[in-house]
């Protein structure tokens, strides 16, 4: 074992498992894990429906493709709740990131 942990790597291979590493344990710790233990506290019930009866019916759409576009735009639209949960954690990530590789180790 500790010959397998004593190997050279790339500094390209430690910046990109490193980067691997934040962006998932930031994600999993800064967004999963509040709604989980918090649940509808921090992130109250919404409707799945835009404002503006789009996804009501008062709104036709003739081609496949615009139906997939509002389905897209409904999907975007009822998690950004979530969605912002998930930006604040990356941009604390990405700082958090930034300070450590001005270190020369990995650590």
């Amino acid at each position: 074992m500790e010959g397998q942990l004593c190997l050279p790597a790339k500094r390209r291979t430690q910046f990109g498992l490193k980067l691997f590493v934040v962006l998932i344990l930031s994600v999993v710790l800064g967004t999963i894990m509040p709604v989980l233990l918090e649940g509808s506290r921090i992130l109250p019930a919404y409707k799945l429906d835009i404002p503006g009866g789009l996804m009501s019916g008062n709104f036709a759409v003739t081609s496949v493709w615009g139906q997939f576009a509002l389905n897209i735009l409904a999907t975007i639209w009822s998690s950004l709740p979530l969605l912002t949960f998930v930006a604040i954690s990356l941009g604390m990530a990405a700082m958090a990131f930034y300070a450590s590789t001005l270190t020369r180790n990995t650590l």
